[in-house]
Protein backbone atom coordinates (compact mmCIF):
# COMPACT_ATOMS: atom_id res chain seq x y z
CA UNK A 1 0.00 0.00 0.00
CA UNK A 2 2.71 2.18 0.57
CA UNK A 3 3.95 1.90 -2.63
CA UNK A 4 0.75 2.52 -4.36
CA UNK A 5 0.47 5.73 -2.44
CA UNK A 6 4.05 6.75 -3.60
CA UNK A 7 3.10 6.47 -6.74
CA UNK A 8 -0.41 8.09 -6.91
CA UNK A 9 1.96 11.48 -5.31
CA UNK A 10 4.13 11.26 -8.41
CA UNK A 11 1.12 11.06 -10.50
CA UNK A 12 -0.30 14.34 -8.90
CA UNK A 13 2.66 15.62 -9.12
CA UNK A 14 3.14 14.66 -12.67
CA UNK A 15 -0.40 16.12 -13.43
CA UNK A 16 0.95 19.65 -12.83
CA UNK A 17 2.42 19.59 -16.92
CA UNK A 18 -0.11 17.66 -18.05
CA UNK A 19 -2.57 20.66 -18.88
CA UNK A 20 -5.16 18.97 -16.39
CA UNK A 21 -8.24 21.59 -15.24
CA UNK A 22 -6.98 22.86 -11.82
CA UNK A 23 -10.45 21.73 -10.70
CA UNK A 24 -9.86 18.56 -11.03
CA UNK A 25 -5.95 18.20 -9.58
CA UNK A 26 -7.39 20.12 -6.60
CA UNK A 27 -10.32 16.96 -5.79
CA UNK A 28 -7.85 14.44 -6.65
CA UNK A 29 -5.78 15.89 -4.54
CA UNK A 30 -8.25 15.66 -1.53
CA UNK A 31 -8.84 12.24 -2.47
CA UNK A 32 -5.00 11.58 -1.82
CA UNK A 33 -4.99 13.01 1.39
CA UNK A 34 -8.30 11.02 2.96
CA UNK A 35 -6.34 8.21 1.17
CA UNK A 36 -3.11 8.90 3.23
CA UNK A 37 -5.33 9.91 6.25
CA UNK A 38 -6.85 6.44 6.03
CA UNK A 39 -3.75 4.56 5.55
CA UNK A 40 -2.44 6.42 8.79
CA UNK A 41 -5.41 4.80 10.38
CA UNK A 42 -4.87 1.73 8.91
CA UNK A 43 -7.87 1.28 7.35
CA UNK A 44 -6.29 -0.13 4.31
CA UNK A 45 -9.55 -0.80 2.18
CA UNK A 46 -11.15 2.91 2.82
CA UNK A 47 -7.43 4.31 1.50
CA UNK A 48 -6.80 2.01 -1.51
CA UNK A 49 -10.51 3.13 -2.75
CA UNK A 50 -9.68 7.13 -2.15
CA UNK A 51 -6.11 6.80 -3.48
CA UNK A 52 -7.71 4.77 -7.17
CA UNK A 53 -10.26 7.31 -7.08
CA UNK A 54 -7.63 10.54 -7.22
CA UNK A 55 -5.43 8.15 -9.67
CA UNK A 56 -8.42 7.72 -11.98
CA UNK A 57 -9.62 11.60 -12.06
CA UNK A 58 -6.03 11.69 -13.01
CA UNK A 59 -6.03 9.95 -15.74
CA UNK A 60 -9.31 9.80 -16.60
CA UNK A 61 -8.76 13.47 -17.38
CA UNK A 62 -5.58 13.43 -19.11
CA UNK A 63 -6.69 12.41 -22.88
CA UNK A 64 -8.84 15.11 -23.65
CA UNK A 65 -6.03 17.56 -22.73
CA UNK A 66 -3.49 16.19 -24.24
CA UNK A 67 -5.30 14.84 -27.61
CA UNK A 68 -6.23 18.51 -27.55
CA UNK A 69 -3.04 19.98 -28.16
CA UNK A 70 -1.36 17.10 -30.37
CA UNK A 71 -0.15 18.91 -33.00
CA UNK A 72 1.06 17.32 -36.46
CA UNK A 73 4.63 17.64 -35.52
CA UNK A 74 3.69 15.68 -32.41
CA UNK A 75 2.11 12.91 -33.81
CA UNK A 76 4.61 12.34 -36.41
CA UNK A 77 7.39 12.86 -34.01
CA UNK A 78 5.16 9.51 -31.99
CA UNK A 79 4.89 7.60 -35.18
CA UNK A 80 8.37 8.20 -35.51
CA UNK A 81 9.49 7.04 -32.44
CA UNK A 82 6.83 3.85 -32.81
CA UNK A 83 8.87 2.43 -36.03
CA UNK A 84 12.21 3.37 -34.69
CA UNK A 85 11.64 1.33 -31.48
CA UNK A 86 10.14 -1.41 -33.77
CA UNK A 87 13.31 -1.44 -36.07
CA UNK A 88 14.98 -1.24 -33.28
CA UNK A 89 13.09 -3.94 -31.53
CA UNK A 90 12.59 -1.98 -28.21
CA UNK A 91 8.83 -1.32 -26.54
CA UNK A 92 6.72 0.46 -28.63
CA UNK A 93 6.16 3.54 -26.99
CA UNK A 94 9.39 4.26 -24.77
CA UNK A 95 11.62 6.99 -25.46
CA UNK A 96 9.48 9.56 -27.33
CA UNK A 97 11.10 12.59 -26.10
CA UNK A 98 8.51 15.94 -25.53
CA UNK A 99 5.21 13.54 -25.33
CA UNK A 100 4.07 12.56 -22.12
CA UNK A 101 2.98 9.24 -22.28
CA UNK A 102 1.41 7.64 -18.92
CA UNK A 103 -1.50 6.25 -17.74
CA UNK A 104 -4.44 7.73 -19.28
CA UNK A 105 -2.88 9.87 -22.05
CA UNK A 106 -0.94 6.80 -22.91
CA UNK A 107 -4.17 4.77 -23.59
CA UNK A 108 -5.72 7.71 -25.48
CA UNK A 109 -2.72 7.95 -27.48
CA UNK A 110 -3.30 4.61 -28.96
CA UNK A 111 -6.77 4.52 -29.10
CA UNK A 112 -6.34 8.25 -31.13
CA UNK A 113 -3.94 6.80 -33.39
CA UNK A 114 -5.28 3.42 -34.02
CA UNK A 115 -8.92 5.08 -34.89
CA UNK A 116 -7.06 7.19 -37.46
CA UNK A 117 -6.17 4.22 -39.02
CA UNK A 118 -2.24 4.73 -38.62
CA UNK A 119 -1.50 2.32 -35.55
CA UNK A 120 -2.37 -1.63 -35.71
CA UNK A 121 -2.29 -3.79 -33.12
CA UNK A 122 -4.68 -6.58 -34.39
CA UNK A 123 -1.47 -8.86 -35.04
CA UNK A 124 -0.27 -8.47 -31.11
CA UNK A 125 2.13 -6.03 -31.83
CA UNK A 126 1.96 -2.48 -32.62
CA UNK A 127 2.80 -1.72 -36.29
CA UNK A 128 2.04 1.68 -38.32
CA UNK A 129 -0.48 1.15 -40.98
CA UNK A 130 0.61 2.44 -44.31
CA UNK A 131 -0.96 5.48 -43.69
CA UNK A 132 1.17 5.67 -40.47
CA UNK A 133 3.97 5.02 -41.93
CA UNK A 134 3.26 7.59 -44.61
CA UNK A 135 2.97 10.24 -41.99
CA UNK A 136 6.53 9.69 -41.38
CA UNK A 137 10.13 10.15 -43.54
CA UNK A 138 12.58 7.93 -42.84
CA UNK A 139 16.25 8.19 -44.07
CA UNK A 140 19.21 6.87 -44.52
CA UNK A 141 23.31 6.83 -44.97
CA UNK A 142 25.63 4.67 -45.31
CA UNK A 143 29.45 4.59 -45.08
CA UNK A 144 32.43 3.74 -43.40
CA UNK A 145 32.44 6.40 -40.81
CA UNK A 146 36.17 5.88 -39.87
CA UNK A 147 37.99 8.41 -37.39
CA UNK A 148 34.96 10.65 -37.41
CA UNK A 149 35.10 14.06 -38.40
CA UNK A 150 33.64 17.37 -39.04
CA UNK A 151 33.07 16.66 -42.44
CA UNK A 152 31.38 13.31 -41.47
CA UNK A 153 28.72 15.89 -38.78
CA UNK A 154 28.33 18.21 -41.41
CA UNK A 155 26.60 16.12 -43.99
CA UNK A 156 24.92 13.85 -41.30
CA UNK A 157 23.00 16.71 -39.79
CA UNK A 158 22.02 17.77 -43.34
CA UNK A 159 20.56 14.19 -43.75
CA UNK A 160 18.80 14.56 -40.95
CA UNK A 161 17.63 17.74 -41.42
CA UNK A 162 14.95 16.28 -44.88
CA UNK A 163 13.77 13.66 -42.65
CA UNK A 164 11.77 12.63 -39.83
CA UNK A 165 14.60 9.54 -38.98
CA UNK A 166 18.19 8.93 -39.43
CA UNK A 167 19.49 5.40 -39.95
CA UNK A 168 22.76 4.56 -41.06
CA UNK A 169 24.47 1.56 -42.06
CA UNK A 170 28.13 1.11 -40.62
CA UNK A 171 30.02 -1.05 -43.44
CA UNK A 172 31.90 -3.91 -42.00
CA UNK A 173 36.01 -4.25 -42.25
CA UNK A 174 36.33 -6.27 -44.95
CA UNK A 175 34.42 -4.20 -47.11
CA UNK A 176 35.67 -1.09 -45.96
CA UNK A 177 39.47 -2.63 -47.04
CA UNK A 178 38.33 -3.98 -50.24
CA UNK A 179 36.42 -0.43 -51.32
CA UNK A 180 39.16 2.18 -49.49
CA UNK A 181 42.42 -0.22 -50.56
CA UNK A 182 42.97 0.11 -46.80
CA UNK A 183 42.03 -1.43 -43.48
CA UNK A 184 40.02 0.99 -41.52
CA UNK A 185 41.63 2.63 -38.25
CA UNK A 186 38.64 1.78 -36.18
CA UNK A 187 36.89 -1.80 -36.03
CA UNK A 188 33.54 -2.28 -37.51
CA UNK A 189 32.04 -2.47 -33.37
CA UNK A 190 33.98 0.51 -32.11
CA UNK A 191 32.90 2.62 -35.48
CA UNK A 192 29.41 1.31 -35.09
CA UNK A 193 29.42 2.41 -31.24
CA UNK A 194 30.60 6.02 -32.05
CA UNK A 195 27.50 6.53 -34.89
CA UNK A 196 25.06 5.63 -32.32
CA UNK A 197 26.46 8.62 -30.52
CA UNK A 198 25.91 10.99 -32.94
CA UNK A 199 23.01 13.12 -32.05
CA UNK A 200 21.98 13.55 -36.23
CA UNK A 201 21.58 9.80 -36.40
CA UNK A 202 18.25 8.01 -34.48
CA UNK A 203 19.55 3.96 -35.58
CA UNK A 204 22.80 2.08 -36.97
CA UNK A 205 23.28 -0.97 -37.61
CA UNK A 206 25.93 -3.24 -39.35
CA UNK A 207 25.92 -3.89 -43.28
CA UNK A 208 26.11 -7.13 -44.70
CA UNK A 209 28.63 -9.06 -45.74
CA UNK A 210 27.95 -10.21 -49.00
CA UNK A 211 24.60 -8.36 -49.91
CA UNK A 212 24.54 -4.35 -49.63
CA UNK A 213 21.12 -4.05 -49.84
CA UNK A 214 19.81 -6.68 -47.18
CA UNK A 215 20.44 -3.98 -44.17
CA UNK A 216 18.27 -1.22 -46.41
CA UNK A 217 15.34 -4.00 -47.01
CA UNK A 218 15.56 -3.89 -43.33
CA UNK A 219 14.79 -0.41 -42.74
CA UNK A 220 12.91 0.28 -45.95
CA UNK A 221 13.69 3.93 -45.90
CA UNK A 222 11.93 6.40 -47.84
CA UNK A 223 15.18 8.53 -48.97
CA UNK A 224 18.83 7.44 -49.50
CA UNK A 225 20.89 10.29 -48.91
CA UNK A 226 24.50 9.99 -50.31
CA UNK A 227 27.69 12.05 -49.51
CA UNK A 228 28.88 14.96 -51.88
CA UNK A 229 32.16 12.83 -52.80
CA UNK A 230 30.78 9.63 -51.99
CA UNK A 231 31.46 7.45 -54.68
CA UNK A 232 27.80 5.58 -55.51
CA UNK A 233 25.63 5.75 -58.28
CA UNK A 234 22.30 6.99 -56.97
CA UNK A 235 20.92 5.60 -60.00
CA UNK A 236 21.84 2.13 -59.75
CA UNK A 237 20.93 1.96 -55.94
CA UNK A 238 17.19 3.36 -57.12
CA UNK A 239 16.94 1.07 -59.51
CA UNK A 240 18.27 -2.31 -57.89
CA UNK A 241 15.65 -1.61 -54.80
CA UNK A 242 13.12 -1.22 -57.04
CA UNK A 243 13.47 -4.40 -58.50
CA UNK A 244 13.43 -5.52 -54.99
CA UNK A 245 10.45 -3.46 -54.56
CA UNK A 246 11.39 -0.68 -52.50
CA UNK A 247 10.54 2.63 -54.09
CA UNK A 248 12.96 4.90 -52.72
CA UNK A 249 14.66 8.64 -53.55
CA UNK A 250 18.50 9.23 -53.76
CA UNK A 251 19.71 12.63 -53.28
CA UNK A 252 23.08 14.09 -52.46
CA UNK A 253 24.22 16.12 -50.58
CA UNK A 254 25.91 19.59 -51.34
CA UNK A 255 27.22 20.25 -47.72
CA UNK A 256 30.76 20.18 -47.98
CA UNK A 257 33.20 20.97 -45.01
CA UNK A 258 36.74 21.66 -46.69
CA UNK A 259 38.79 21.94 -42.86
CA UNK A 260 41.88 20.42 -43.15
CA UNK A 261 41.10 17.75 -40.73
CA UNK A 262 37.11 16.78 -42.58
CA UNK A 263 38.64 13.71 -44.25
CA UNK A 264 39.94 10.41 -43.08
CA UNK A 265 42.79 10.53 -45.60
CA UNK A 266 43.46 14.42 -44.43
CA UNK A 267 43.72 13.24 -40.52
CA UNK A 268 46.05 9.81 -41.38
CA UNK A 269 48.69 11.94 -43.82
CA UNK A 270 48.56 14.65 -41.38
CA UNK A 271 49.48 11.70 -38.19
CA UNK A 272 52.30 10.48 -40.54
CA UNK A 273 53.52 13.74 -41.56
CA UNK A 274 53.74 14.09 -37.46
CA UNK A 275 55.10 10.80 -36.80
CA UNK A 276 58.18 11.51 -39.31
CA UNK A 277 59.25 14.95 -37.33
Amino acid sequence: MRKYLDLAEARLEQAQNEGIPQEVIAKAARYLSDGKHYFDRGDNATALASISYSHGLLDGSTPAAENASMSPDQIRQVLAGIFLNRLASRPPLTGLAGIPLEGGCLRALVANLEKEGLLDRSGGEMELTPPGRSRIKVGLVAGVFDLIHPGHLAFLNWARGHVDLLSAIVARDPNSESRKGRKPVQSERDRLSLVRELKPVDYAMLGSHDDMYSPVLQIRPDFILLGKDQDIDGRRVKAELAKRGLKVQVTRSRVWDSGELSKTTRILDRIARDVKR
